[in-house]
């Protein structure tokens, strides 16, 4: 027990000191040249240690202060790009999912803290949905099982984000008729 205590007090003291200020850079910076790296098991390690960054008690802060610092999510569309076409496609598209979906950057109208973040992650669904479709796509059909739902979550995600990116999603028939085939059809 004491062993445990004493952990959470130093991964307190470690997130505290990157709050001052620096975490945000921190983070843009490891985010960034994270997605530079070309090994399966560092990405997918690298992958899940951002996501349990994210999903900490400490992560609607950090999250906060990445949109804050990186209004558009200029990091991730250019992670995007560097894994389009490659292997580790599905890992960005699962850290974006967790973003998007995070309870921090949900839409509440009394947290006038929380409504800018809402309607700047709002703005980057939009800005996948509108440059990144094809990419969706393009997992989506693949044979791997894992790109498959990535692919599908983040859509899930993006759909769930904004009233208006569901009609946009809506008028696309390709990823309606994938759909239509339910998520057991891929193993969600």
């Amino acid at each position: 027990m004491g062993n445990t205590l004493e952990t959470k007090k130093k991964k307190s003291i470690v997130i505290g000191s990157l709050h001052s200020g620096s975490l945000s850079k921190f983070f843009i910076f490891v985010l960034f040249s994270f997605f530079k790296e070309n090994h399966e098991q560092s990405l997918t390690r690298l992958n899940q240690e951002f996501i349990r960054l994210l999903r900490s008690d400490s992560g609607g802060e950090l999250l906060h202060q990445y949109v804050q610092a990186s209004p558009l999510c200029l990091e991730l569309m250019e992670a995007w790009k560097l894994r389009q076409e490659k292997p580790g496609l599905m890992y960005v598209q699962s850290l974006i999912s967790v973003i998007l979906d995070h309870p921090d950057g949900k839409y509440k109208s009394h947290d006038i803290g929380r409504i800018t973040i809402s309607l700047r992650l709002d703005k980057f669904a939009r800005s996948i949905i509108e440059t990144k479709l094809e990419d969706i796509y393009t997992e989506l059909n693949s044979k791997e099982t894992k790109r498959q739902n990535a692919a599908l979550l983040l859509m899930a995600v993006v759909v769930w984000h904004g009233v208006g990116l569901k009609a946009i999603v809506w008028e696309m028939h390709w990823l309606l008729g994938f759909l239509s085939r339910g998520p057991t059809h891929y193993g969600l």
